[in-house]
C-alpha cells in the first residue's frame, strides 16, 4: 500500500470519528430540548426550552468549531507526512541516479567522479529535472554498455527507447512516435560508420532532431567531421554525454 493510500485512510477515519461525535452531540442535544417541554424539575428550576434550544446551539457549535480544527489540523499532519515521504523517495531516487552516473563514468573512463565532477553532474541533473520530460531514441547494439546512462536519463524524468539497429531506428522515426533527442554510438557490428549513416537518414528528414554521438572516441578531429555532417554533440565520456543531452532537450522542448 502506497503511503498516500495509507495517510487518507487515516485522514477518513478522523472523518468518520468526527461525523459521528457531531451526530452524538447533535442528538442528545435535540433530545435535551424536546425533554425540556416534559421535565418538571427543570420547569421548576427555572430551564425553559428556548433556554436548552440556546445550550443546544452553543454545544453543537463548538462541537463543529472543534470537529474543524481537528481536520484542519489532520489536513496539514497529513500533507506534511506525504510531503516527507516524497522527499525520502526523492533522494533515494536522486541517489540511485548518482551511483548509476558514477558507475558510468568508471566504466568509460576507469575513475570515478572528482568532487568538482559531482558538483558539476548535480548541476546538470537539476538542469534535467528541470526540462519537461522527453522522449529519447538510444541507438546501440550493446544495451550492457548504455545500462547505466539509461538508469541515469530515465531517473529524472525522461524516456529512453533502445534500438541496436539503424533500420530499427528509422522504422521508429518513420513511424506515429515523436522523439525529442537521438543518442547513437557510431560502430556497430561491421559497419563502422553506423553513426553517420543514421544522422545522414534523419538530415534527409529533418534538420531539428538533436543528435548525439555517444561514442569511445574523444580525438577532436571526429568531433569536427560529427558536427560538420550535422550532428548536435559528440562526446565520448557520461558527464559529457548528460550536459549535452540537457542542453540539446532544453533547445528541443522549447520549441
Amino acid at each position: 500500500m502506497r503511503i498516500d493510500d495509507r495517510v487518507s485512510g487515516a485522514e477518513a477515519r478522523v472523518r468518520r470519528r468526527i461525523t459521528v461525535a457531531l451526530w452524538t452531540v447533535g442528538v442528545a442535544a435535540m433530545a435535551a430540548f424536546l425533554a425540556s417541554f416534559w421535565v418538571r424539575l427543570w420547569a421548576d428550576a427555572g430551564v425553559t426550552p428556548f433556554g436548552v434550544l440556546g445550550f443546544v446551539v452553543t454545544a453543537f457549535g463548538v462541537a463543529l468549531a472543534v470537529g474543524i480544527y481537528v481536520l484542519q489540523r489532520q489536513a496539514s499532519a497529513t500533507e506534511a507526512q506525504i510531503q516527507r515521504t516524497r522527499h525520502r523517495r526523492l533522494e533515494r531516487r536522486l541517489a540511485d541516479v548518482a551511483q548509476a552516473l558514477n558507475d558510468a563514468q568508471e566504466s568509460k573512463t576507469g575513475e570515478r567522479l572528482s568532487a568538482s565532477q559531482s558538483a558539476h553532474a548535480g548541476e546538470i541533473l537539476s538542469e534535467l529535472r528541470s526540462v519537461r520530460p522527453g522522449l529519447v531514441l538510444w541507438v546501440d547494439d550493446n544495451p550492457d554498455w548504455v545500462r547505466n546512462e539509461r538508469q541515469v536519463l530515465d531517473g529524472v524524468g525522461n524516456r529512453s527507447v533502445l534500438v541496436r539497429s539503424t533500420q530499427e531506428a528509422v522504422d521508429l522515426l518513420d513511424a506515429e512516435n515523436r522523439f525529442d533527442l537521438v543518442v547513437t554510438d557510431m560502430r556497430r557490428r561491421d559497419e563502422l560508420r553506423a553513426g553517420y549513416d543514421l544522422l545522414k537518414v534523419i538530415r534527409q528528414r529533418t534538420k531539428s532532431l538533436p543528435v548525439v554521438l555517444y561514442s569511445s572516441s574523444d580525438d577532436p578531429e571526429h568531433r569536427r567531421e560529427w558536427m560538420t555532417a550535422g550532428g548536435t554533440e559528440s562526446t565520448y565520456e557520461p558527464l559529457g554525454l548528460f550536459d549535452a543531452i540537457a542542453r540539446a532537450l532544453d533547445r528541443s522542448l522549447s520549441n
